[in-house]
């Protein structure tokens, strides 16, 4: 119809070009949307892992502040195994928390900006 030179080509003009500035408008709003359910989805999981780390400390807390040492040569051993096993988890939980925490740092600053 503008291009036929109709008599109402400046308003047709017009409304296309509010159209297409809210569409524009929408389409913004749709990307910042994304990216923020992205970084709740990041900040979530990050929150569900720190959960998980803060319940197995507090499960471990009981068998590091325990004064059992063992009334016989078994029951050494098993203690023994049991904190052999304990180092190595806890090994494993530090390096987890390490990678957490570099996670964390990335996620604050991508906030931030």
């Amino acid at each position: 119809m503008i291009n036929q030179e109709h008599f109402a080509s400046v308003t047709i003009r017009e409304r296309l070009d509010e159209l297409h500035r809210l569409w524009e408008l929408l389409l913004s709003k749709l990307r910042e949307k994304g990216l923020k359910l992205k970084h709740a989805l990041k900040l979530v999981q990050f929150m569900r892992e720190c959960d998980e780390v803060m319940f197995w400390i507090n499960d471990k807390e009981a068998f590091v502040t325990s004064e059992e040492f063992g009334q016989d040569l078994e029951h050494v051993e098993v203690l023994q195994k049991k904190f052999d096993e304990f180092q190595k988890a806890s090994h494993h939980h530090l390096n987890c928390l390490r990678i957490y925490w570099v996670i964390k740092s990335f996620f604050v600053v991508e906030i931030l900006e």
